[in-house]
């Protein structure tokens, strides 16, 4: 984890200016998830715009574990169907994607 971090201190940087505060949230979220530091996780990508598809399907994905493994299981339910909207209202997901991430939103609610 201690070389995620840094990589993405040192090399942030070379990342598109409009794409750049996005991806370190996101990458931090994930290293936060990684290390089981579920509030954290939630306090960065909480910052992420949710721009296209990619980055709304981290924040959901992030989020809904996040709050799970946080015993919050009501917002967990409506995250995830907050989930399920946005795949079915979504115009910019390819139709593959769509297949998979319903895939993991309908394994959600078994």
């Amino acid at each position: 984890m201690k070389w995620a971090s840094e990589f993405i201190e040192n090399y942030s940087i070379l990342l598109p200016t409009g794409q750049r505060e996005n991806e370190e949230n996101v990458v931090r979220a994930m290293i936060c998830l990684k290390k089981r530091d579920f509030v954290s996780s939630i306090s960065h990508i909480e910052k992420v715009k949710m721009s296209d598809y990619l980055y709304a399907t981290d924040y959901f994905r992030i989020m809904i574990i996040s709050k799970f493994e946080l015993n919050e299981f009501m917002e967990c339910l409506k995250l995830t169907n907050r989930f399920k909207r946005y795949l079915w209202t979504a115009t910019d997901i390819q139709k593959l994607m769509q297949i998979v991430i319903r895939g993991f939103s309908e394994l959600l609610q078994t």
